[in-house]
Parts: C-alpha cells; sequence; structure tokens
C-alpha cells in the first residue's frame, strides 16, 4: 500500500509539471502624480440676453409653431391664441363704423339741402345750424369708430405670439388646449453669444468653494466644451435656502461674470440679481417668482 500512494504521488506530480507555463511580465516603475480633488455637478447655461415671452391678451392656445432649441427670426410666429372671440368684436366694429357712414352721408346731403334752402330765403339760420350740427357730430361719431376698429384689428395681431429677436427658442412649459394669462411665461428667446454657467453645488461641499476655483464645462457625451477653460471660474457663491436643500454659485463662461443665487434665501437671490428674480432657480420657483427677470 505503500509503494502504491508513492507511485500515486509521482503521476501527480509529473502532471502538474506539465501544466505549468512560464510568462513574462513587464514591470513599470510607478511614478508620484498629483490627483486633482474633482467633483461633477448638474450645471446649466443661459444666455445673457434672453427675452421671456409672455402674451399680451387672454386666451386658449390652439397652435404651437416651435419646439424648443428652434431658431427663429424676428416676427416669425411663435404661438397661436385662439382669435374668434377677437375677430368677432372687430366684424361687429366694422359693421358698425359702416352704419355710421351712412349716417354721415345722409347728414351731410340734408346740410347741402339746407345751404340750398338758406340761401334761397325758405328756412331760417337756425334751422341751418341745426343741420350743421347734425352733420359735425355724424363725422366725429364715424372718426371714434375708426379709431375703435383700428384698436381692435391692432390686439388681434397680438392673438399670434411673435419673436421679438432673432434666437434660439428656449422651454416652452404650455401646450395647445392651455388657457393663458398675460402673466403666464409662454416661452424664451435666447440671442446666441455669451453664456452664463448656472451651477448647482449640495450644501455640504459649499465650504469647500472659493473665488477663483477653475471650472471645466462638459457635454452629455463627457467633452470638455470648446470655450477655454481659462475663462471659467467661480465668482460668487450663495448659501444654502431655508431648508438646507442647495448650494448654487455664479460662473464666468467666456470671459463675462455670471452670477446666480438659485436655491439661497430671498436675501442672496436679490444680491445676486440686484433686486431680481432669476429665471429658473428652485428658490424663485417654490416663491412663485420664476416669471420674474
Amino acid at each position: 500500500m505503500a509503494l502504491a500512494a508513492g507511485c500515486g504521488d509521482k503521476k501527480r506530480a509529473e502532471y502538474r509539471g506539465r501544466g505549468r507555463r512560464s510568462y513574462a511580465r513587464a514591470v513599470q516603475v510607478a511614478e508620484t502624480k498629483q490627483i486633482p480633488d474633482t467633483s461633477e455637478f448638474l450645471s446649466v447655461l443661459k444666455s445673457r440676453h434672453s427675452s421671456a415671452i409672455n402674451p399680451q391678451v387672454e386666451g386658449q392656445i390652439t397652435n404651437i409653431f416651435v419646439k424648443s432649441g428652434d431658431q427663429v427670426k424676428q416676427g416669425e410666429p411663435l404661438l397661436q391664441i385662439d382669435p374668434l372671440k377677437q375677430e368677432a368684436t372687430v366684424s361687429s366694429q366694422e359693421a358698425a363704423r359702416a352704419a355710421q357712414e351712412a349716417n354721415k352721408k345722409y347728414a351731410q346731403i340734408s346740410l347741402e339741402r339746407a345751404k340750398k334752402l338758406l340761401d334761397a330765403g325758405v328756412i331760417s339760420k337756425a334751422e341751418y345750424d341745426n343741420a350743421q350740427t347734425t352733420y359735425d357730430a355724424a363725422d366725429a361719431q364715424l372718426r371714434a369708430m375708426e379709431e375703435q376698429v383700428r384698436t381692435q384689428k391692432v390686439e388681434l395681431k397680438y392673438y399670434q405670439v411673435s419673436a421679438p429677436m432673432d434666437g434660439i427658442v428656449g422651454d416652452i412649459p404650455v401646450h395647445v388646449g392651455d388657457r393663458v394669462s398675460v402673466a403666464t411665461l409662454l416661452t424664451t428667446v435666447d440671442e446666441p453669444g455669451a453664456l452664463e454657467a448656472y451651477i448647482y453645488v449640495p450644501v455640504d461641499r459649499s465650504r469647500e468653494l472659493k473665488l477663483g476655483l477653475p471650472v471645466r464645462l462638459v457635454d452629455r457625451k463627457s467633452k470638455t466644451t470648446r470655450r477655454n477653460e481659462r475663462n471659467v471660474y467661480f465668482t460668487s457663491g450663495g448659501y444654502g435656502n431655508a431648508n438646507g436643500a442647495g448650494e448654487s454659485v455664479g460662473g464666468e463662461f467666456g470671459g463675462e461674470a455670471a452670477y446666480c443665487a438659485a436655491g439661497s434665501r430671498a436675501s442672496q437671490v436679490e444680491r445676486a440679481h440686484g433686486s431680481q428674480w432669476c429665471r429658473s432657480c428652485p428658490w424663485c420657483a417654490s416663491t412663485g417668482n420664476s416669471s420674474r427677470l
């Protein structure tokens, strides 16, 4: 039994020896390098020249001609508000003006007839003056109605909302069928050019922020923007809002300073915006001031 066991161990050792192979391995000396402490946060780029589009009339949206991101020219239609009621008003005013034109013509004929009768000595001067007064009143009323028609036609144009300038259409928070008022924000038109970077930083990281801290902006594919990174810096910072939910900082992008107090208290918002509300920061949105600029 001992001999048999010894033979088995020898065969297993030979089998293991045949299965072993040697491999060449490259050796590289580790170098000492500084690893930057970086973090990723959500950032929003906004144009420094942006126009908020609010309707000048109330009504129901019947059509939206553009979508977010479209490039538009000045005067290009953006949205259509139901104009049927205003069109009926214009038609009614035009009908009333036509009736008043007939009254003026009749008053003019009566005035001419009274002038002839006065010259012939058939009627008195008082009767002629009455005819003159009737004509003057008809003429004044016609001019007033023409002005009303002109005003109603101008208001009818407001039911089609157009772009105030060349630019790019921003977010469109309304939909077809929504009823809007003059206080409703329909969309924005941003003029291409200098941009502001709005970077939202958690409150627990706020102590790490300081002036001159470099920032690198990347797109959704993690590619660095073509802008010069040296032109991007933190220029101001706020503190957590009343709920401690977030921190915001201002950044400089493209060489122009940008300030934002999104997520800050009202005092920080006023300092950063000069007593103005930013358009889309969480604090302004939660307090209903997001439409103020």
